[in-house]
């Protein structure tokens, strides 16, 4: 899908600067690994405060719950 950005000066000099460096790629590969990498960041964070979250028995309940996926992993991947 196209979709058109306006970004500040200093971000498409950033931009621009990364591709005569590297020498491949485009504006618009630059913006969507940003993006992607600003997904991930996003999702990282939510599951950091999820399990920051936890009172002790549900940490101790995720930990058995660990516990028991490893074995069974094992078990099927020695």
């Amino acid at each position: 899908m196209k979709v058109t950005l306006s970004l500040p000066d200093e971000l498409l000099s950033a931009v621009d600067e990364y591709l005569g460096q590297h020498g491949k790629g485009s504006r618009s590969g630059v913006c969507a690994d940003a993006l992607r990498a600003w997904i991930k960041g996003k999702q990282e964070e939510e599951i950091e405060a999820y399990y920051r979250s936890l009172s002790p028995d549900d940490e101790a309940e995720d930990r058995a719950w660990h516990d028991l996926a490893a074995r069974s992993a094992a078990k099927l991947w020695p």
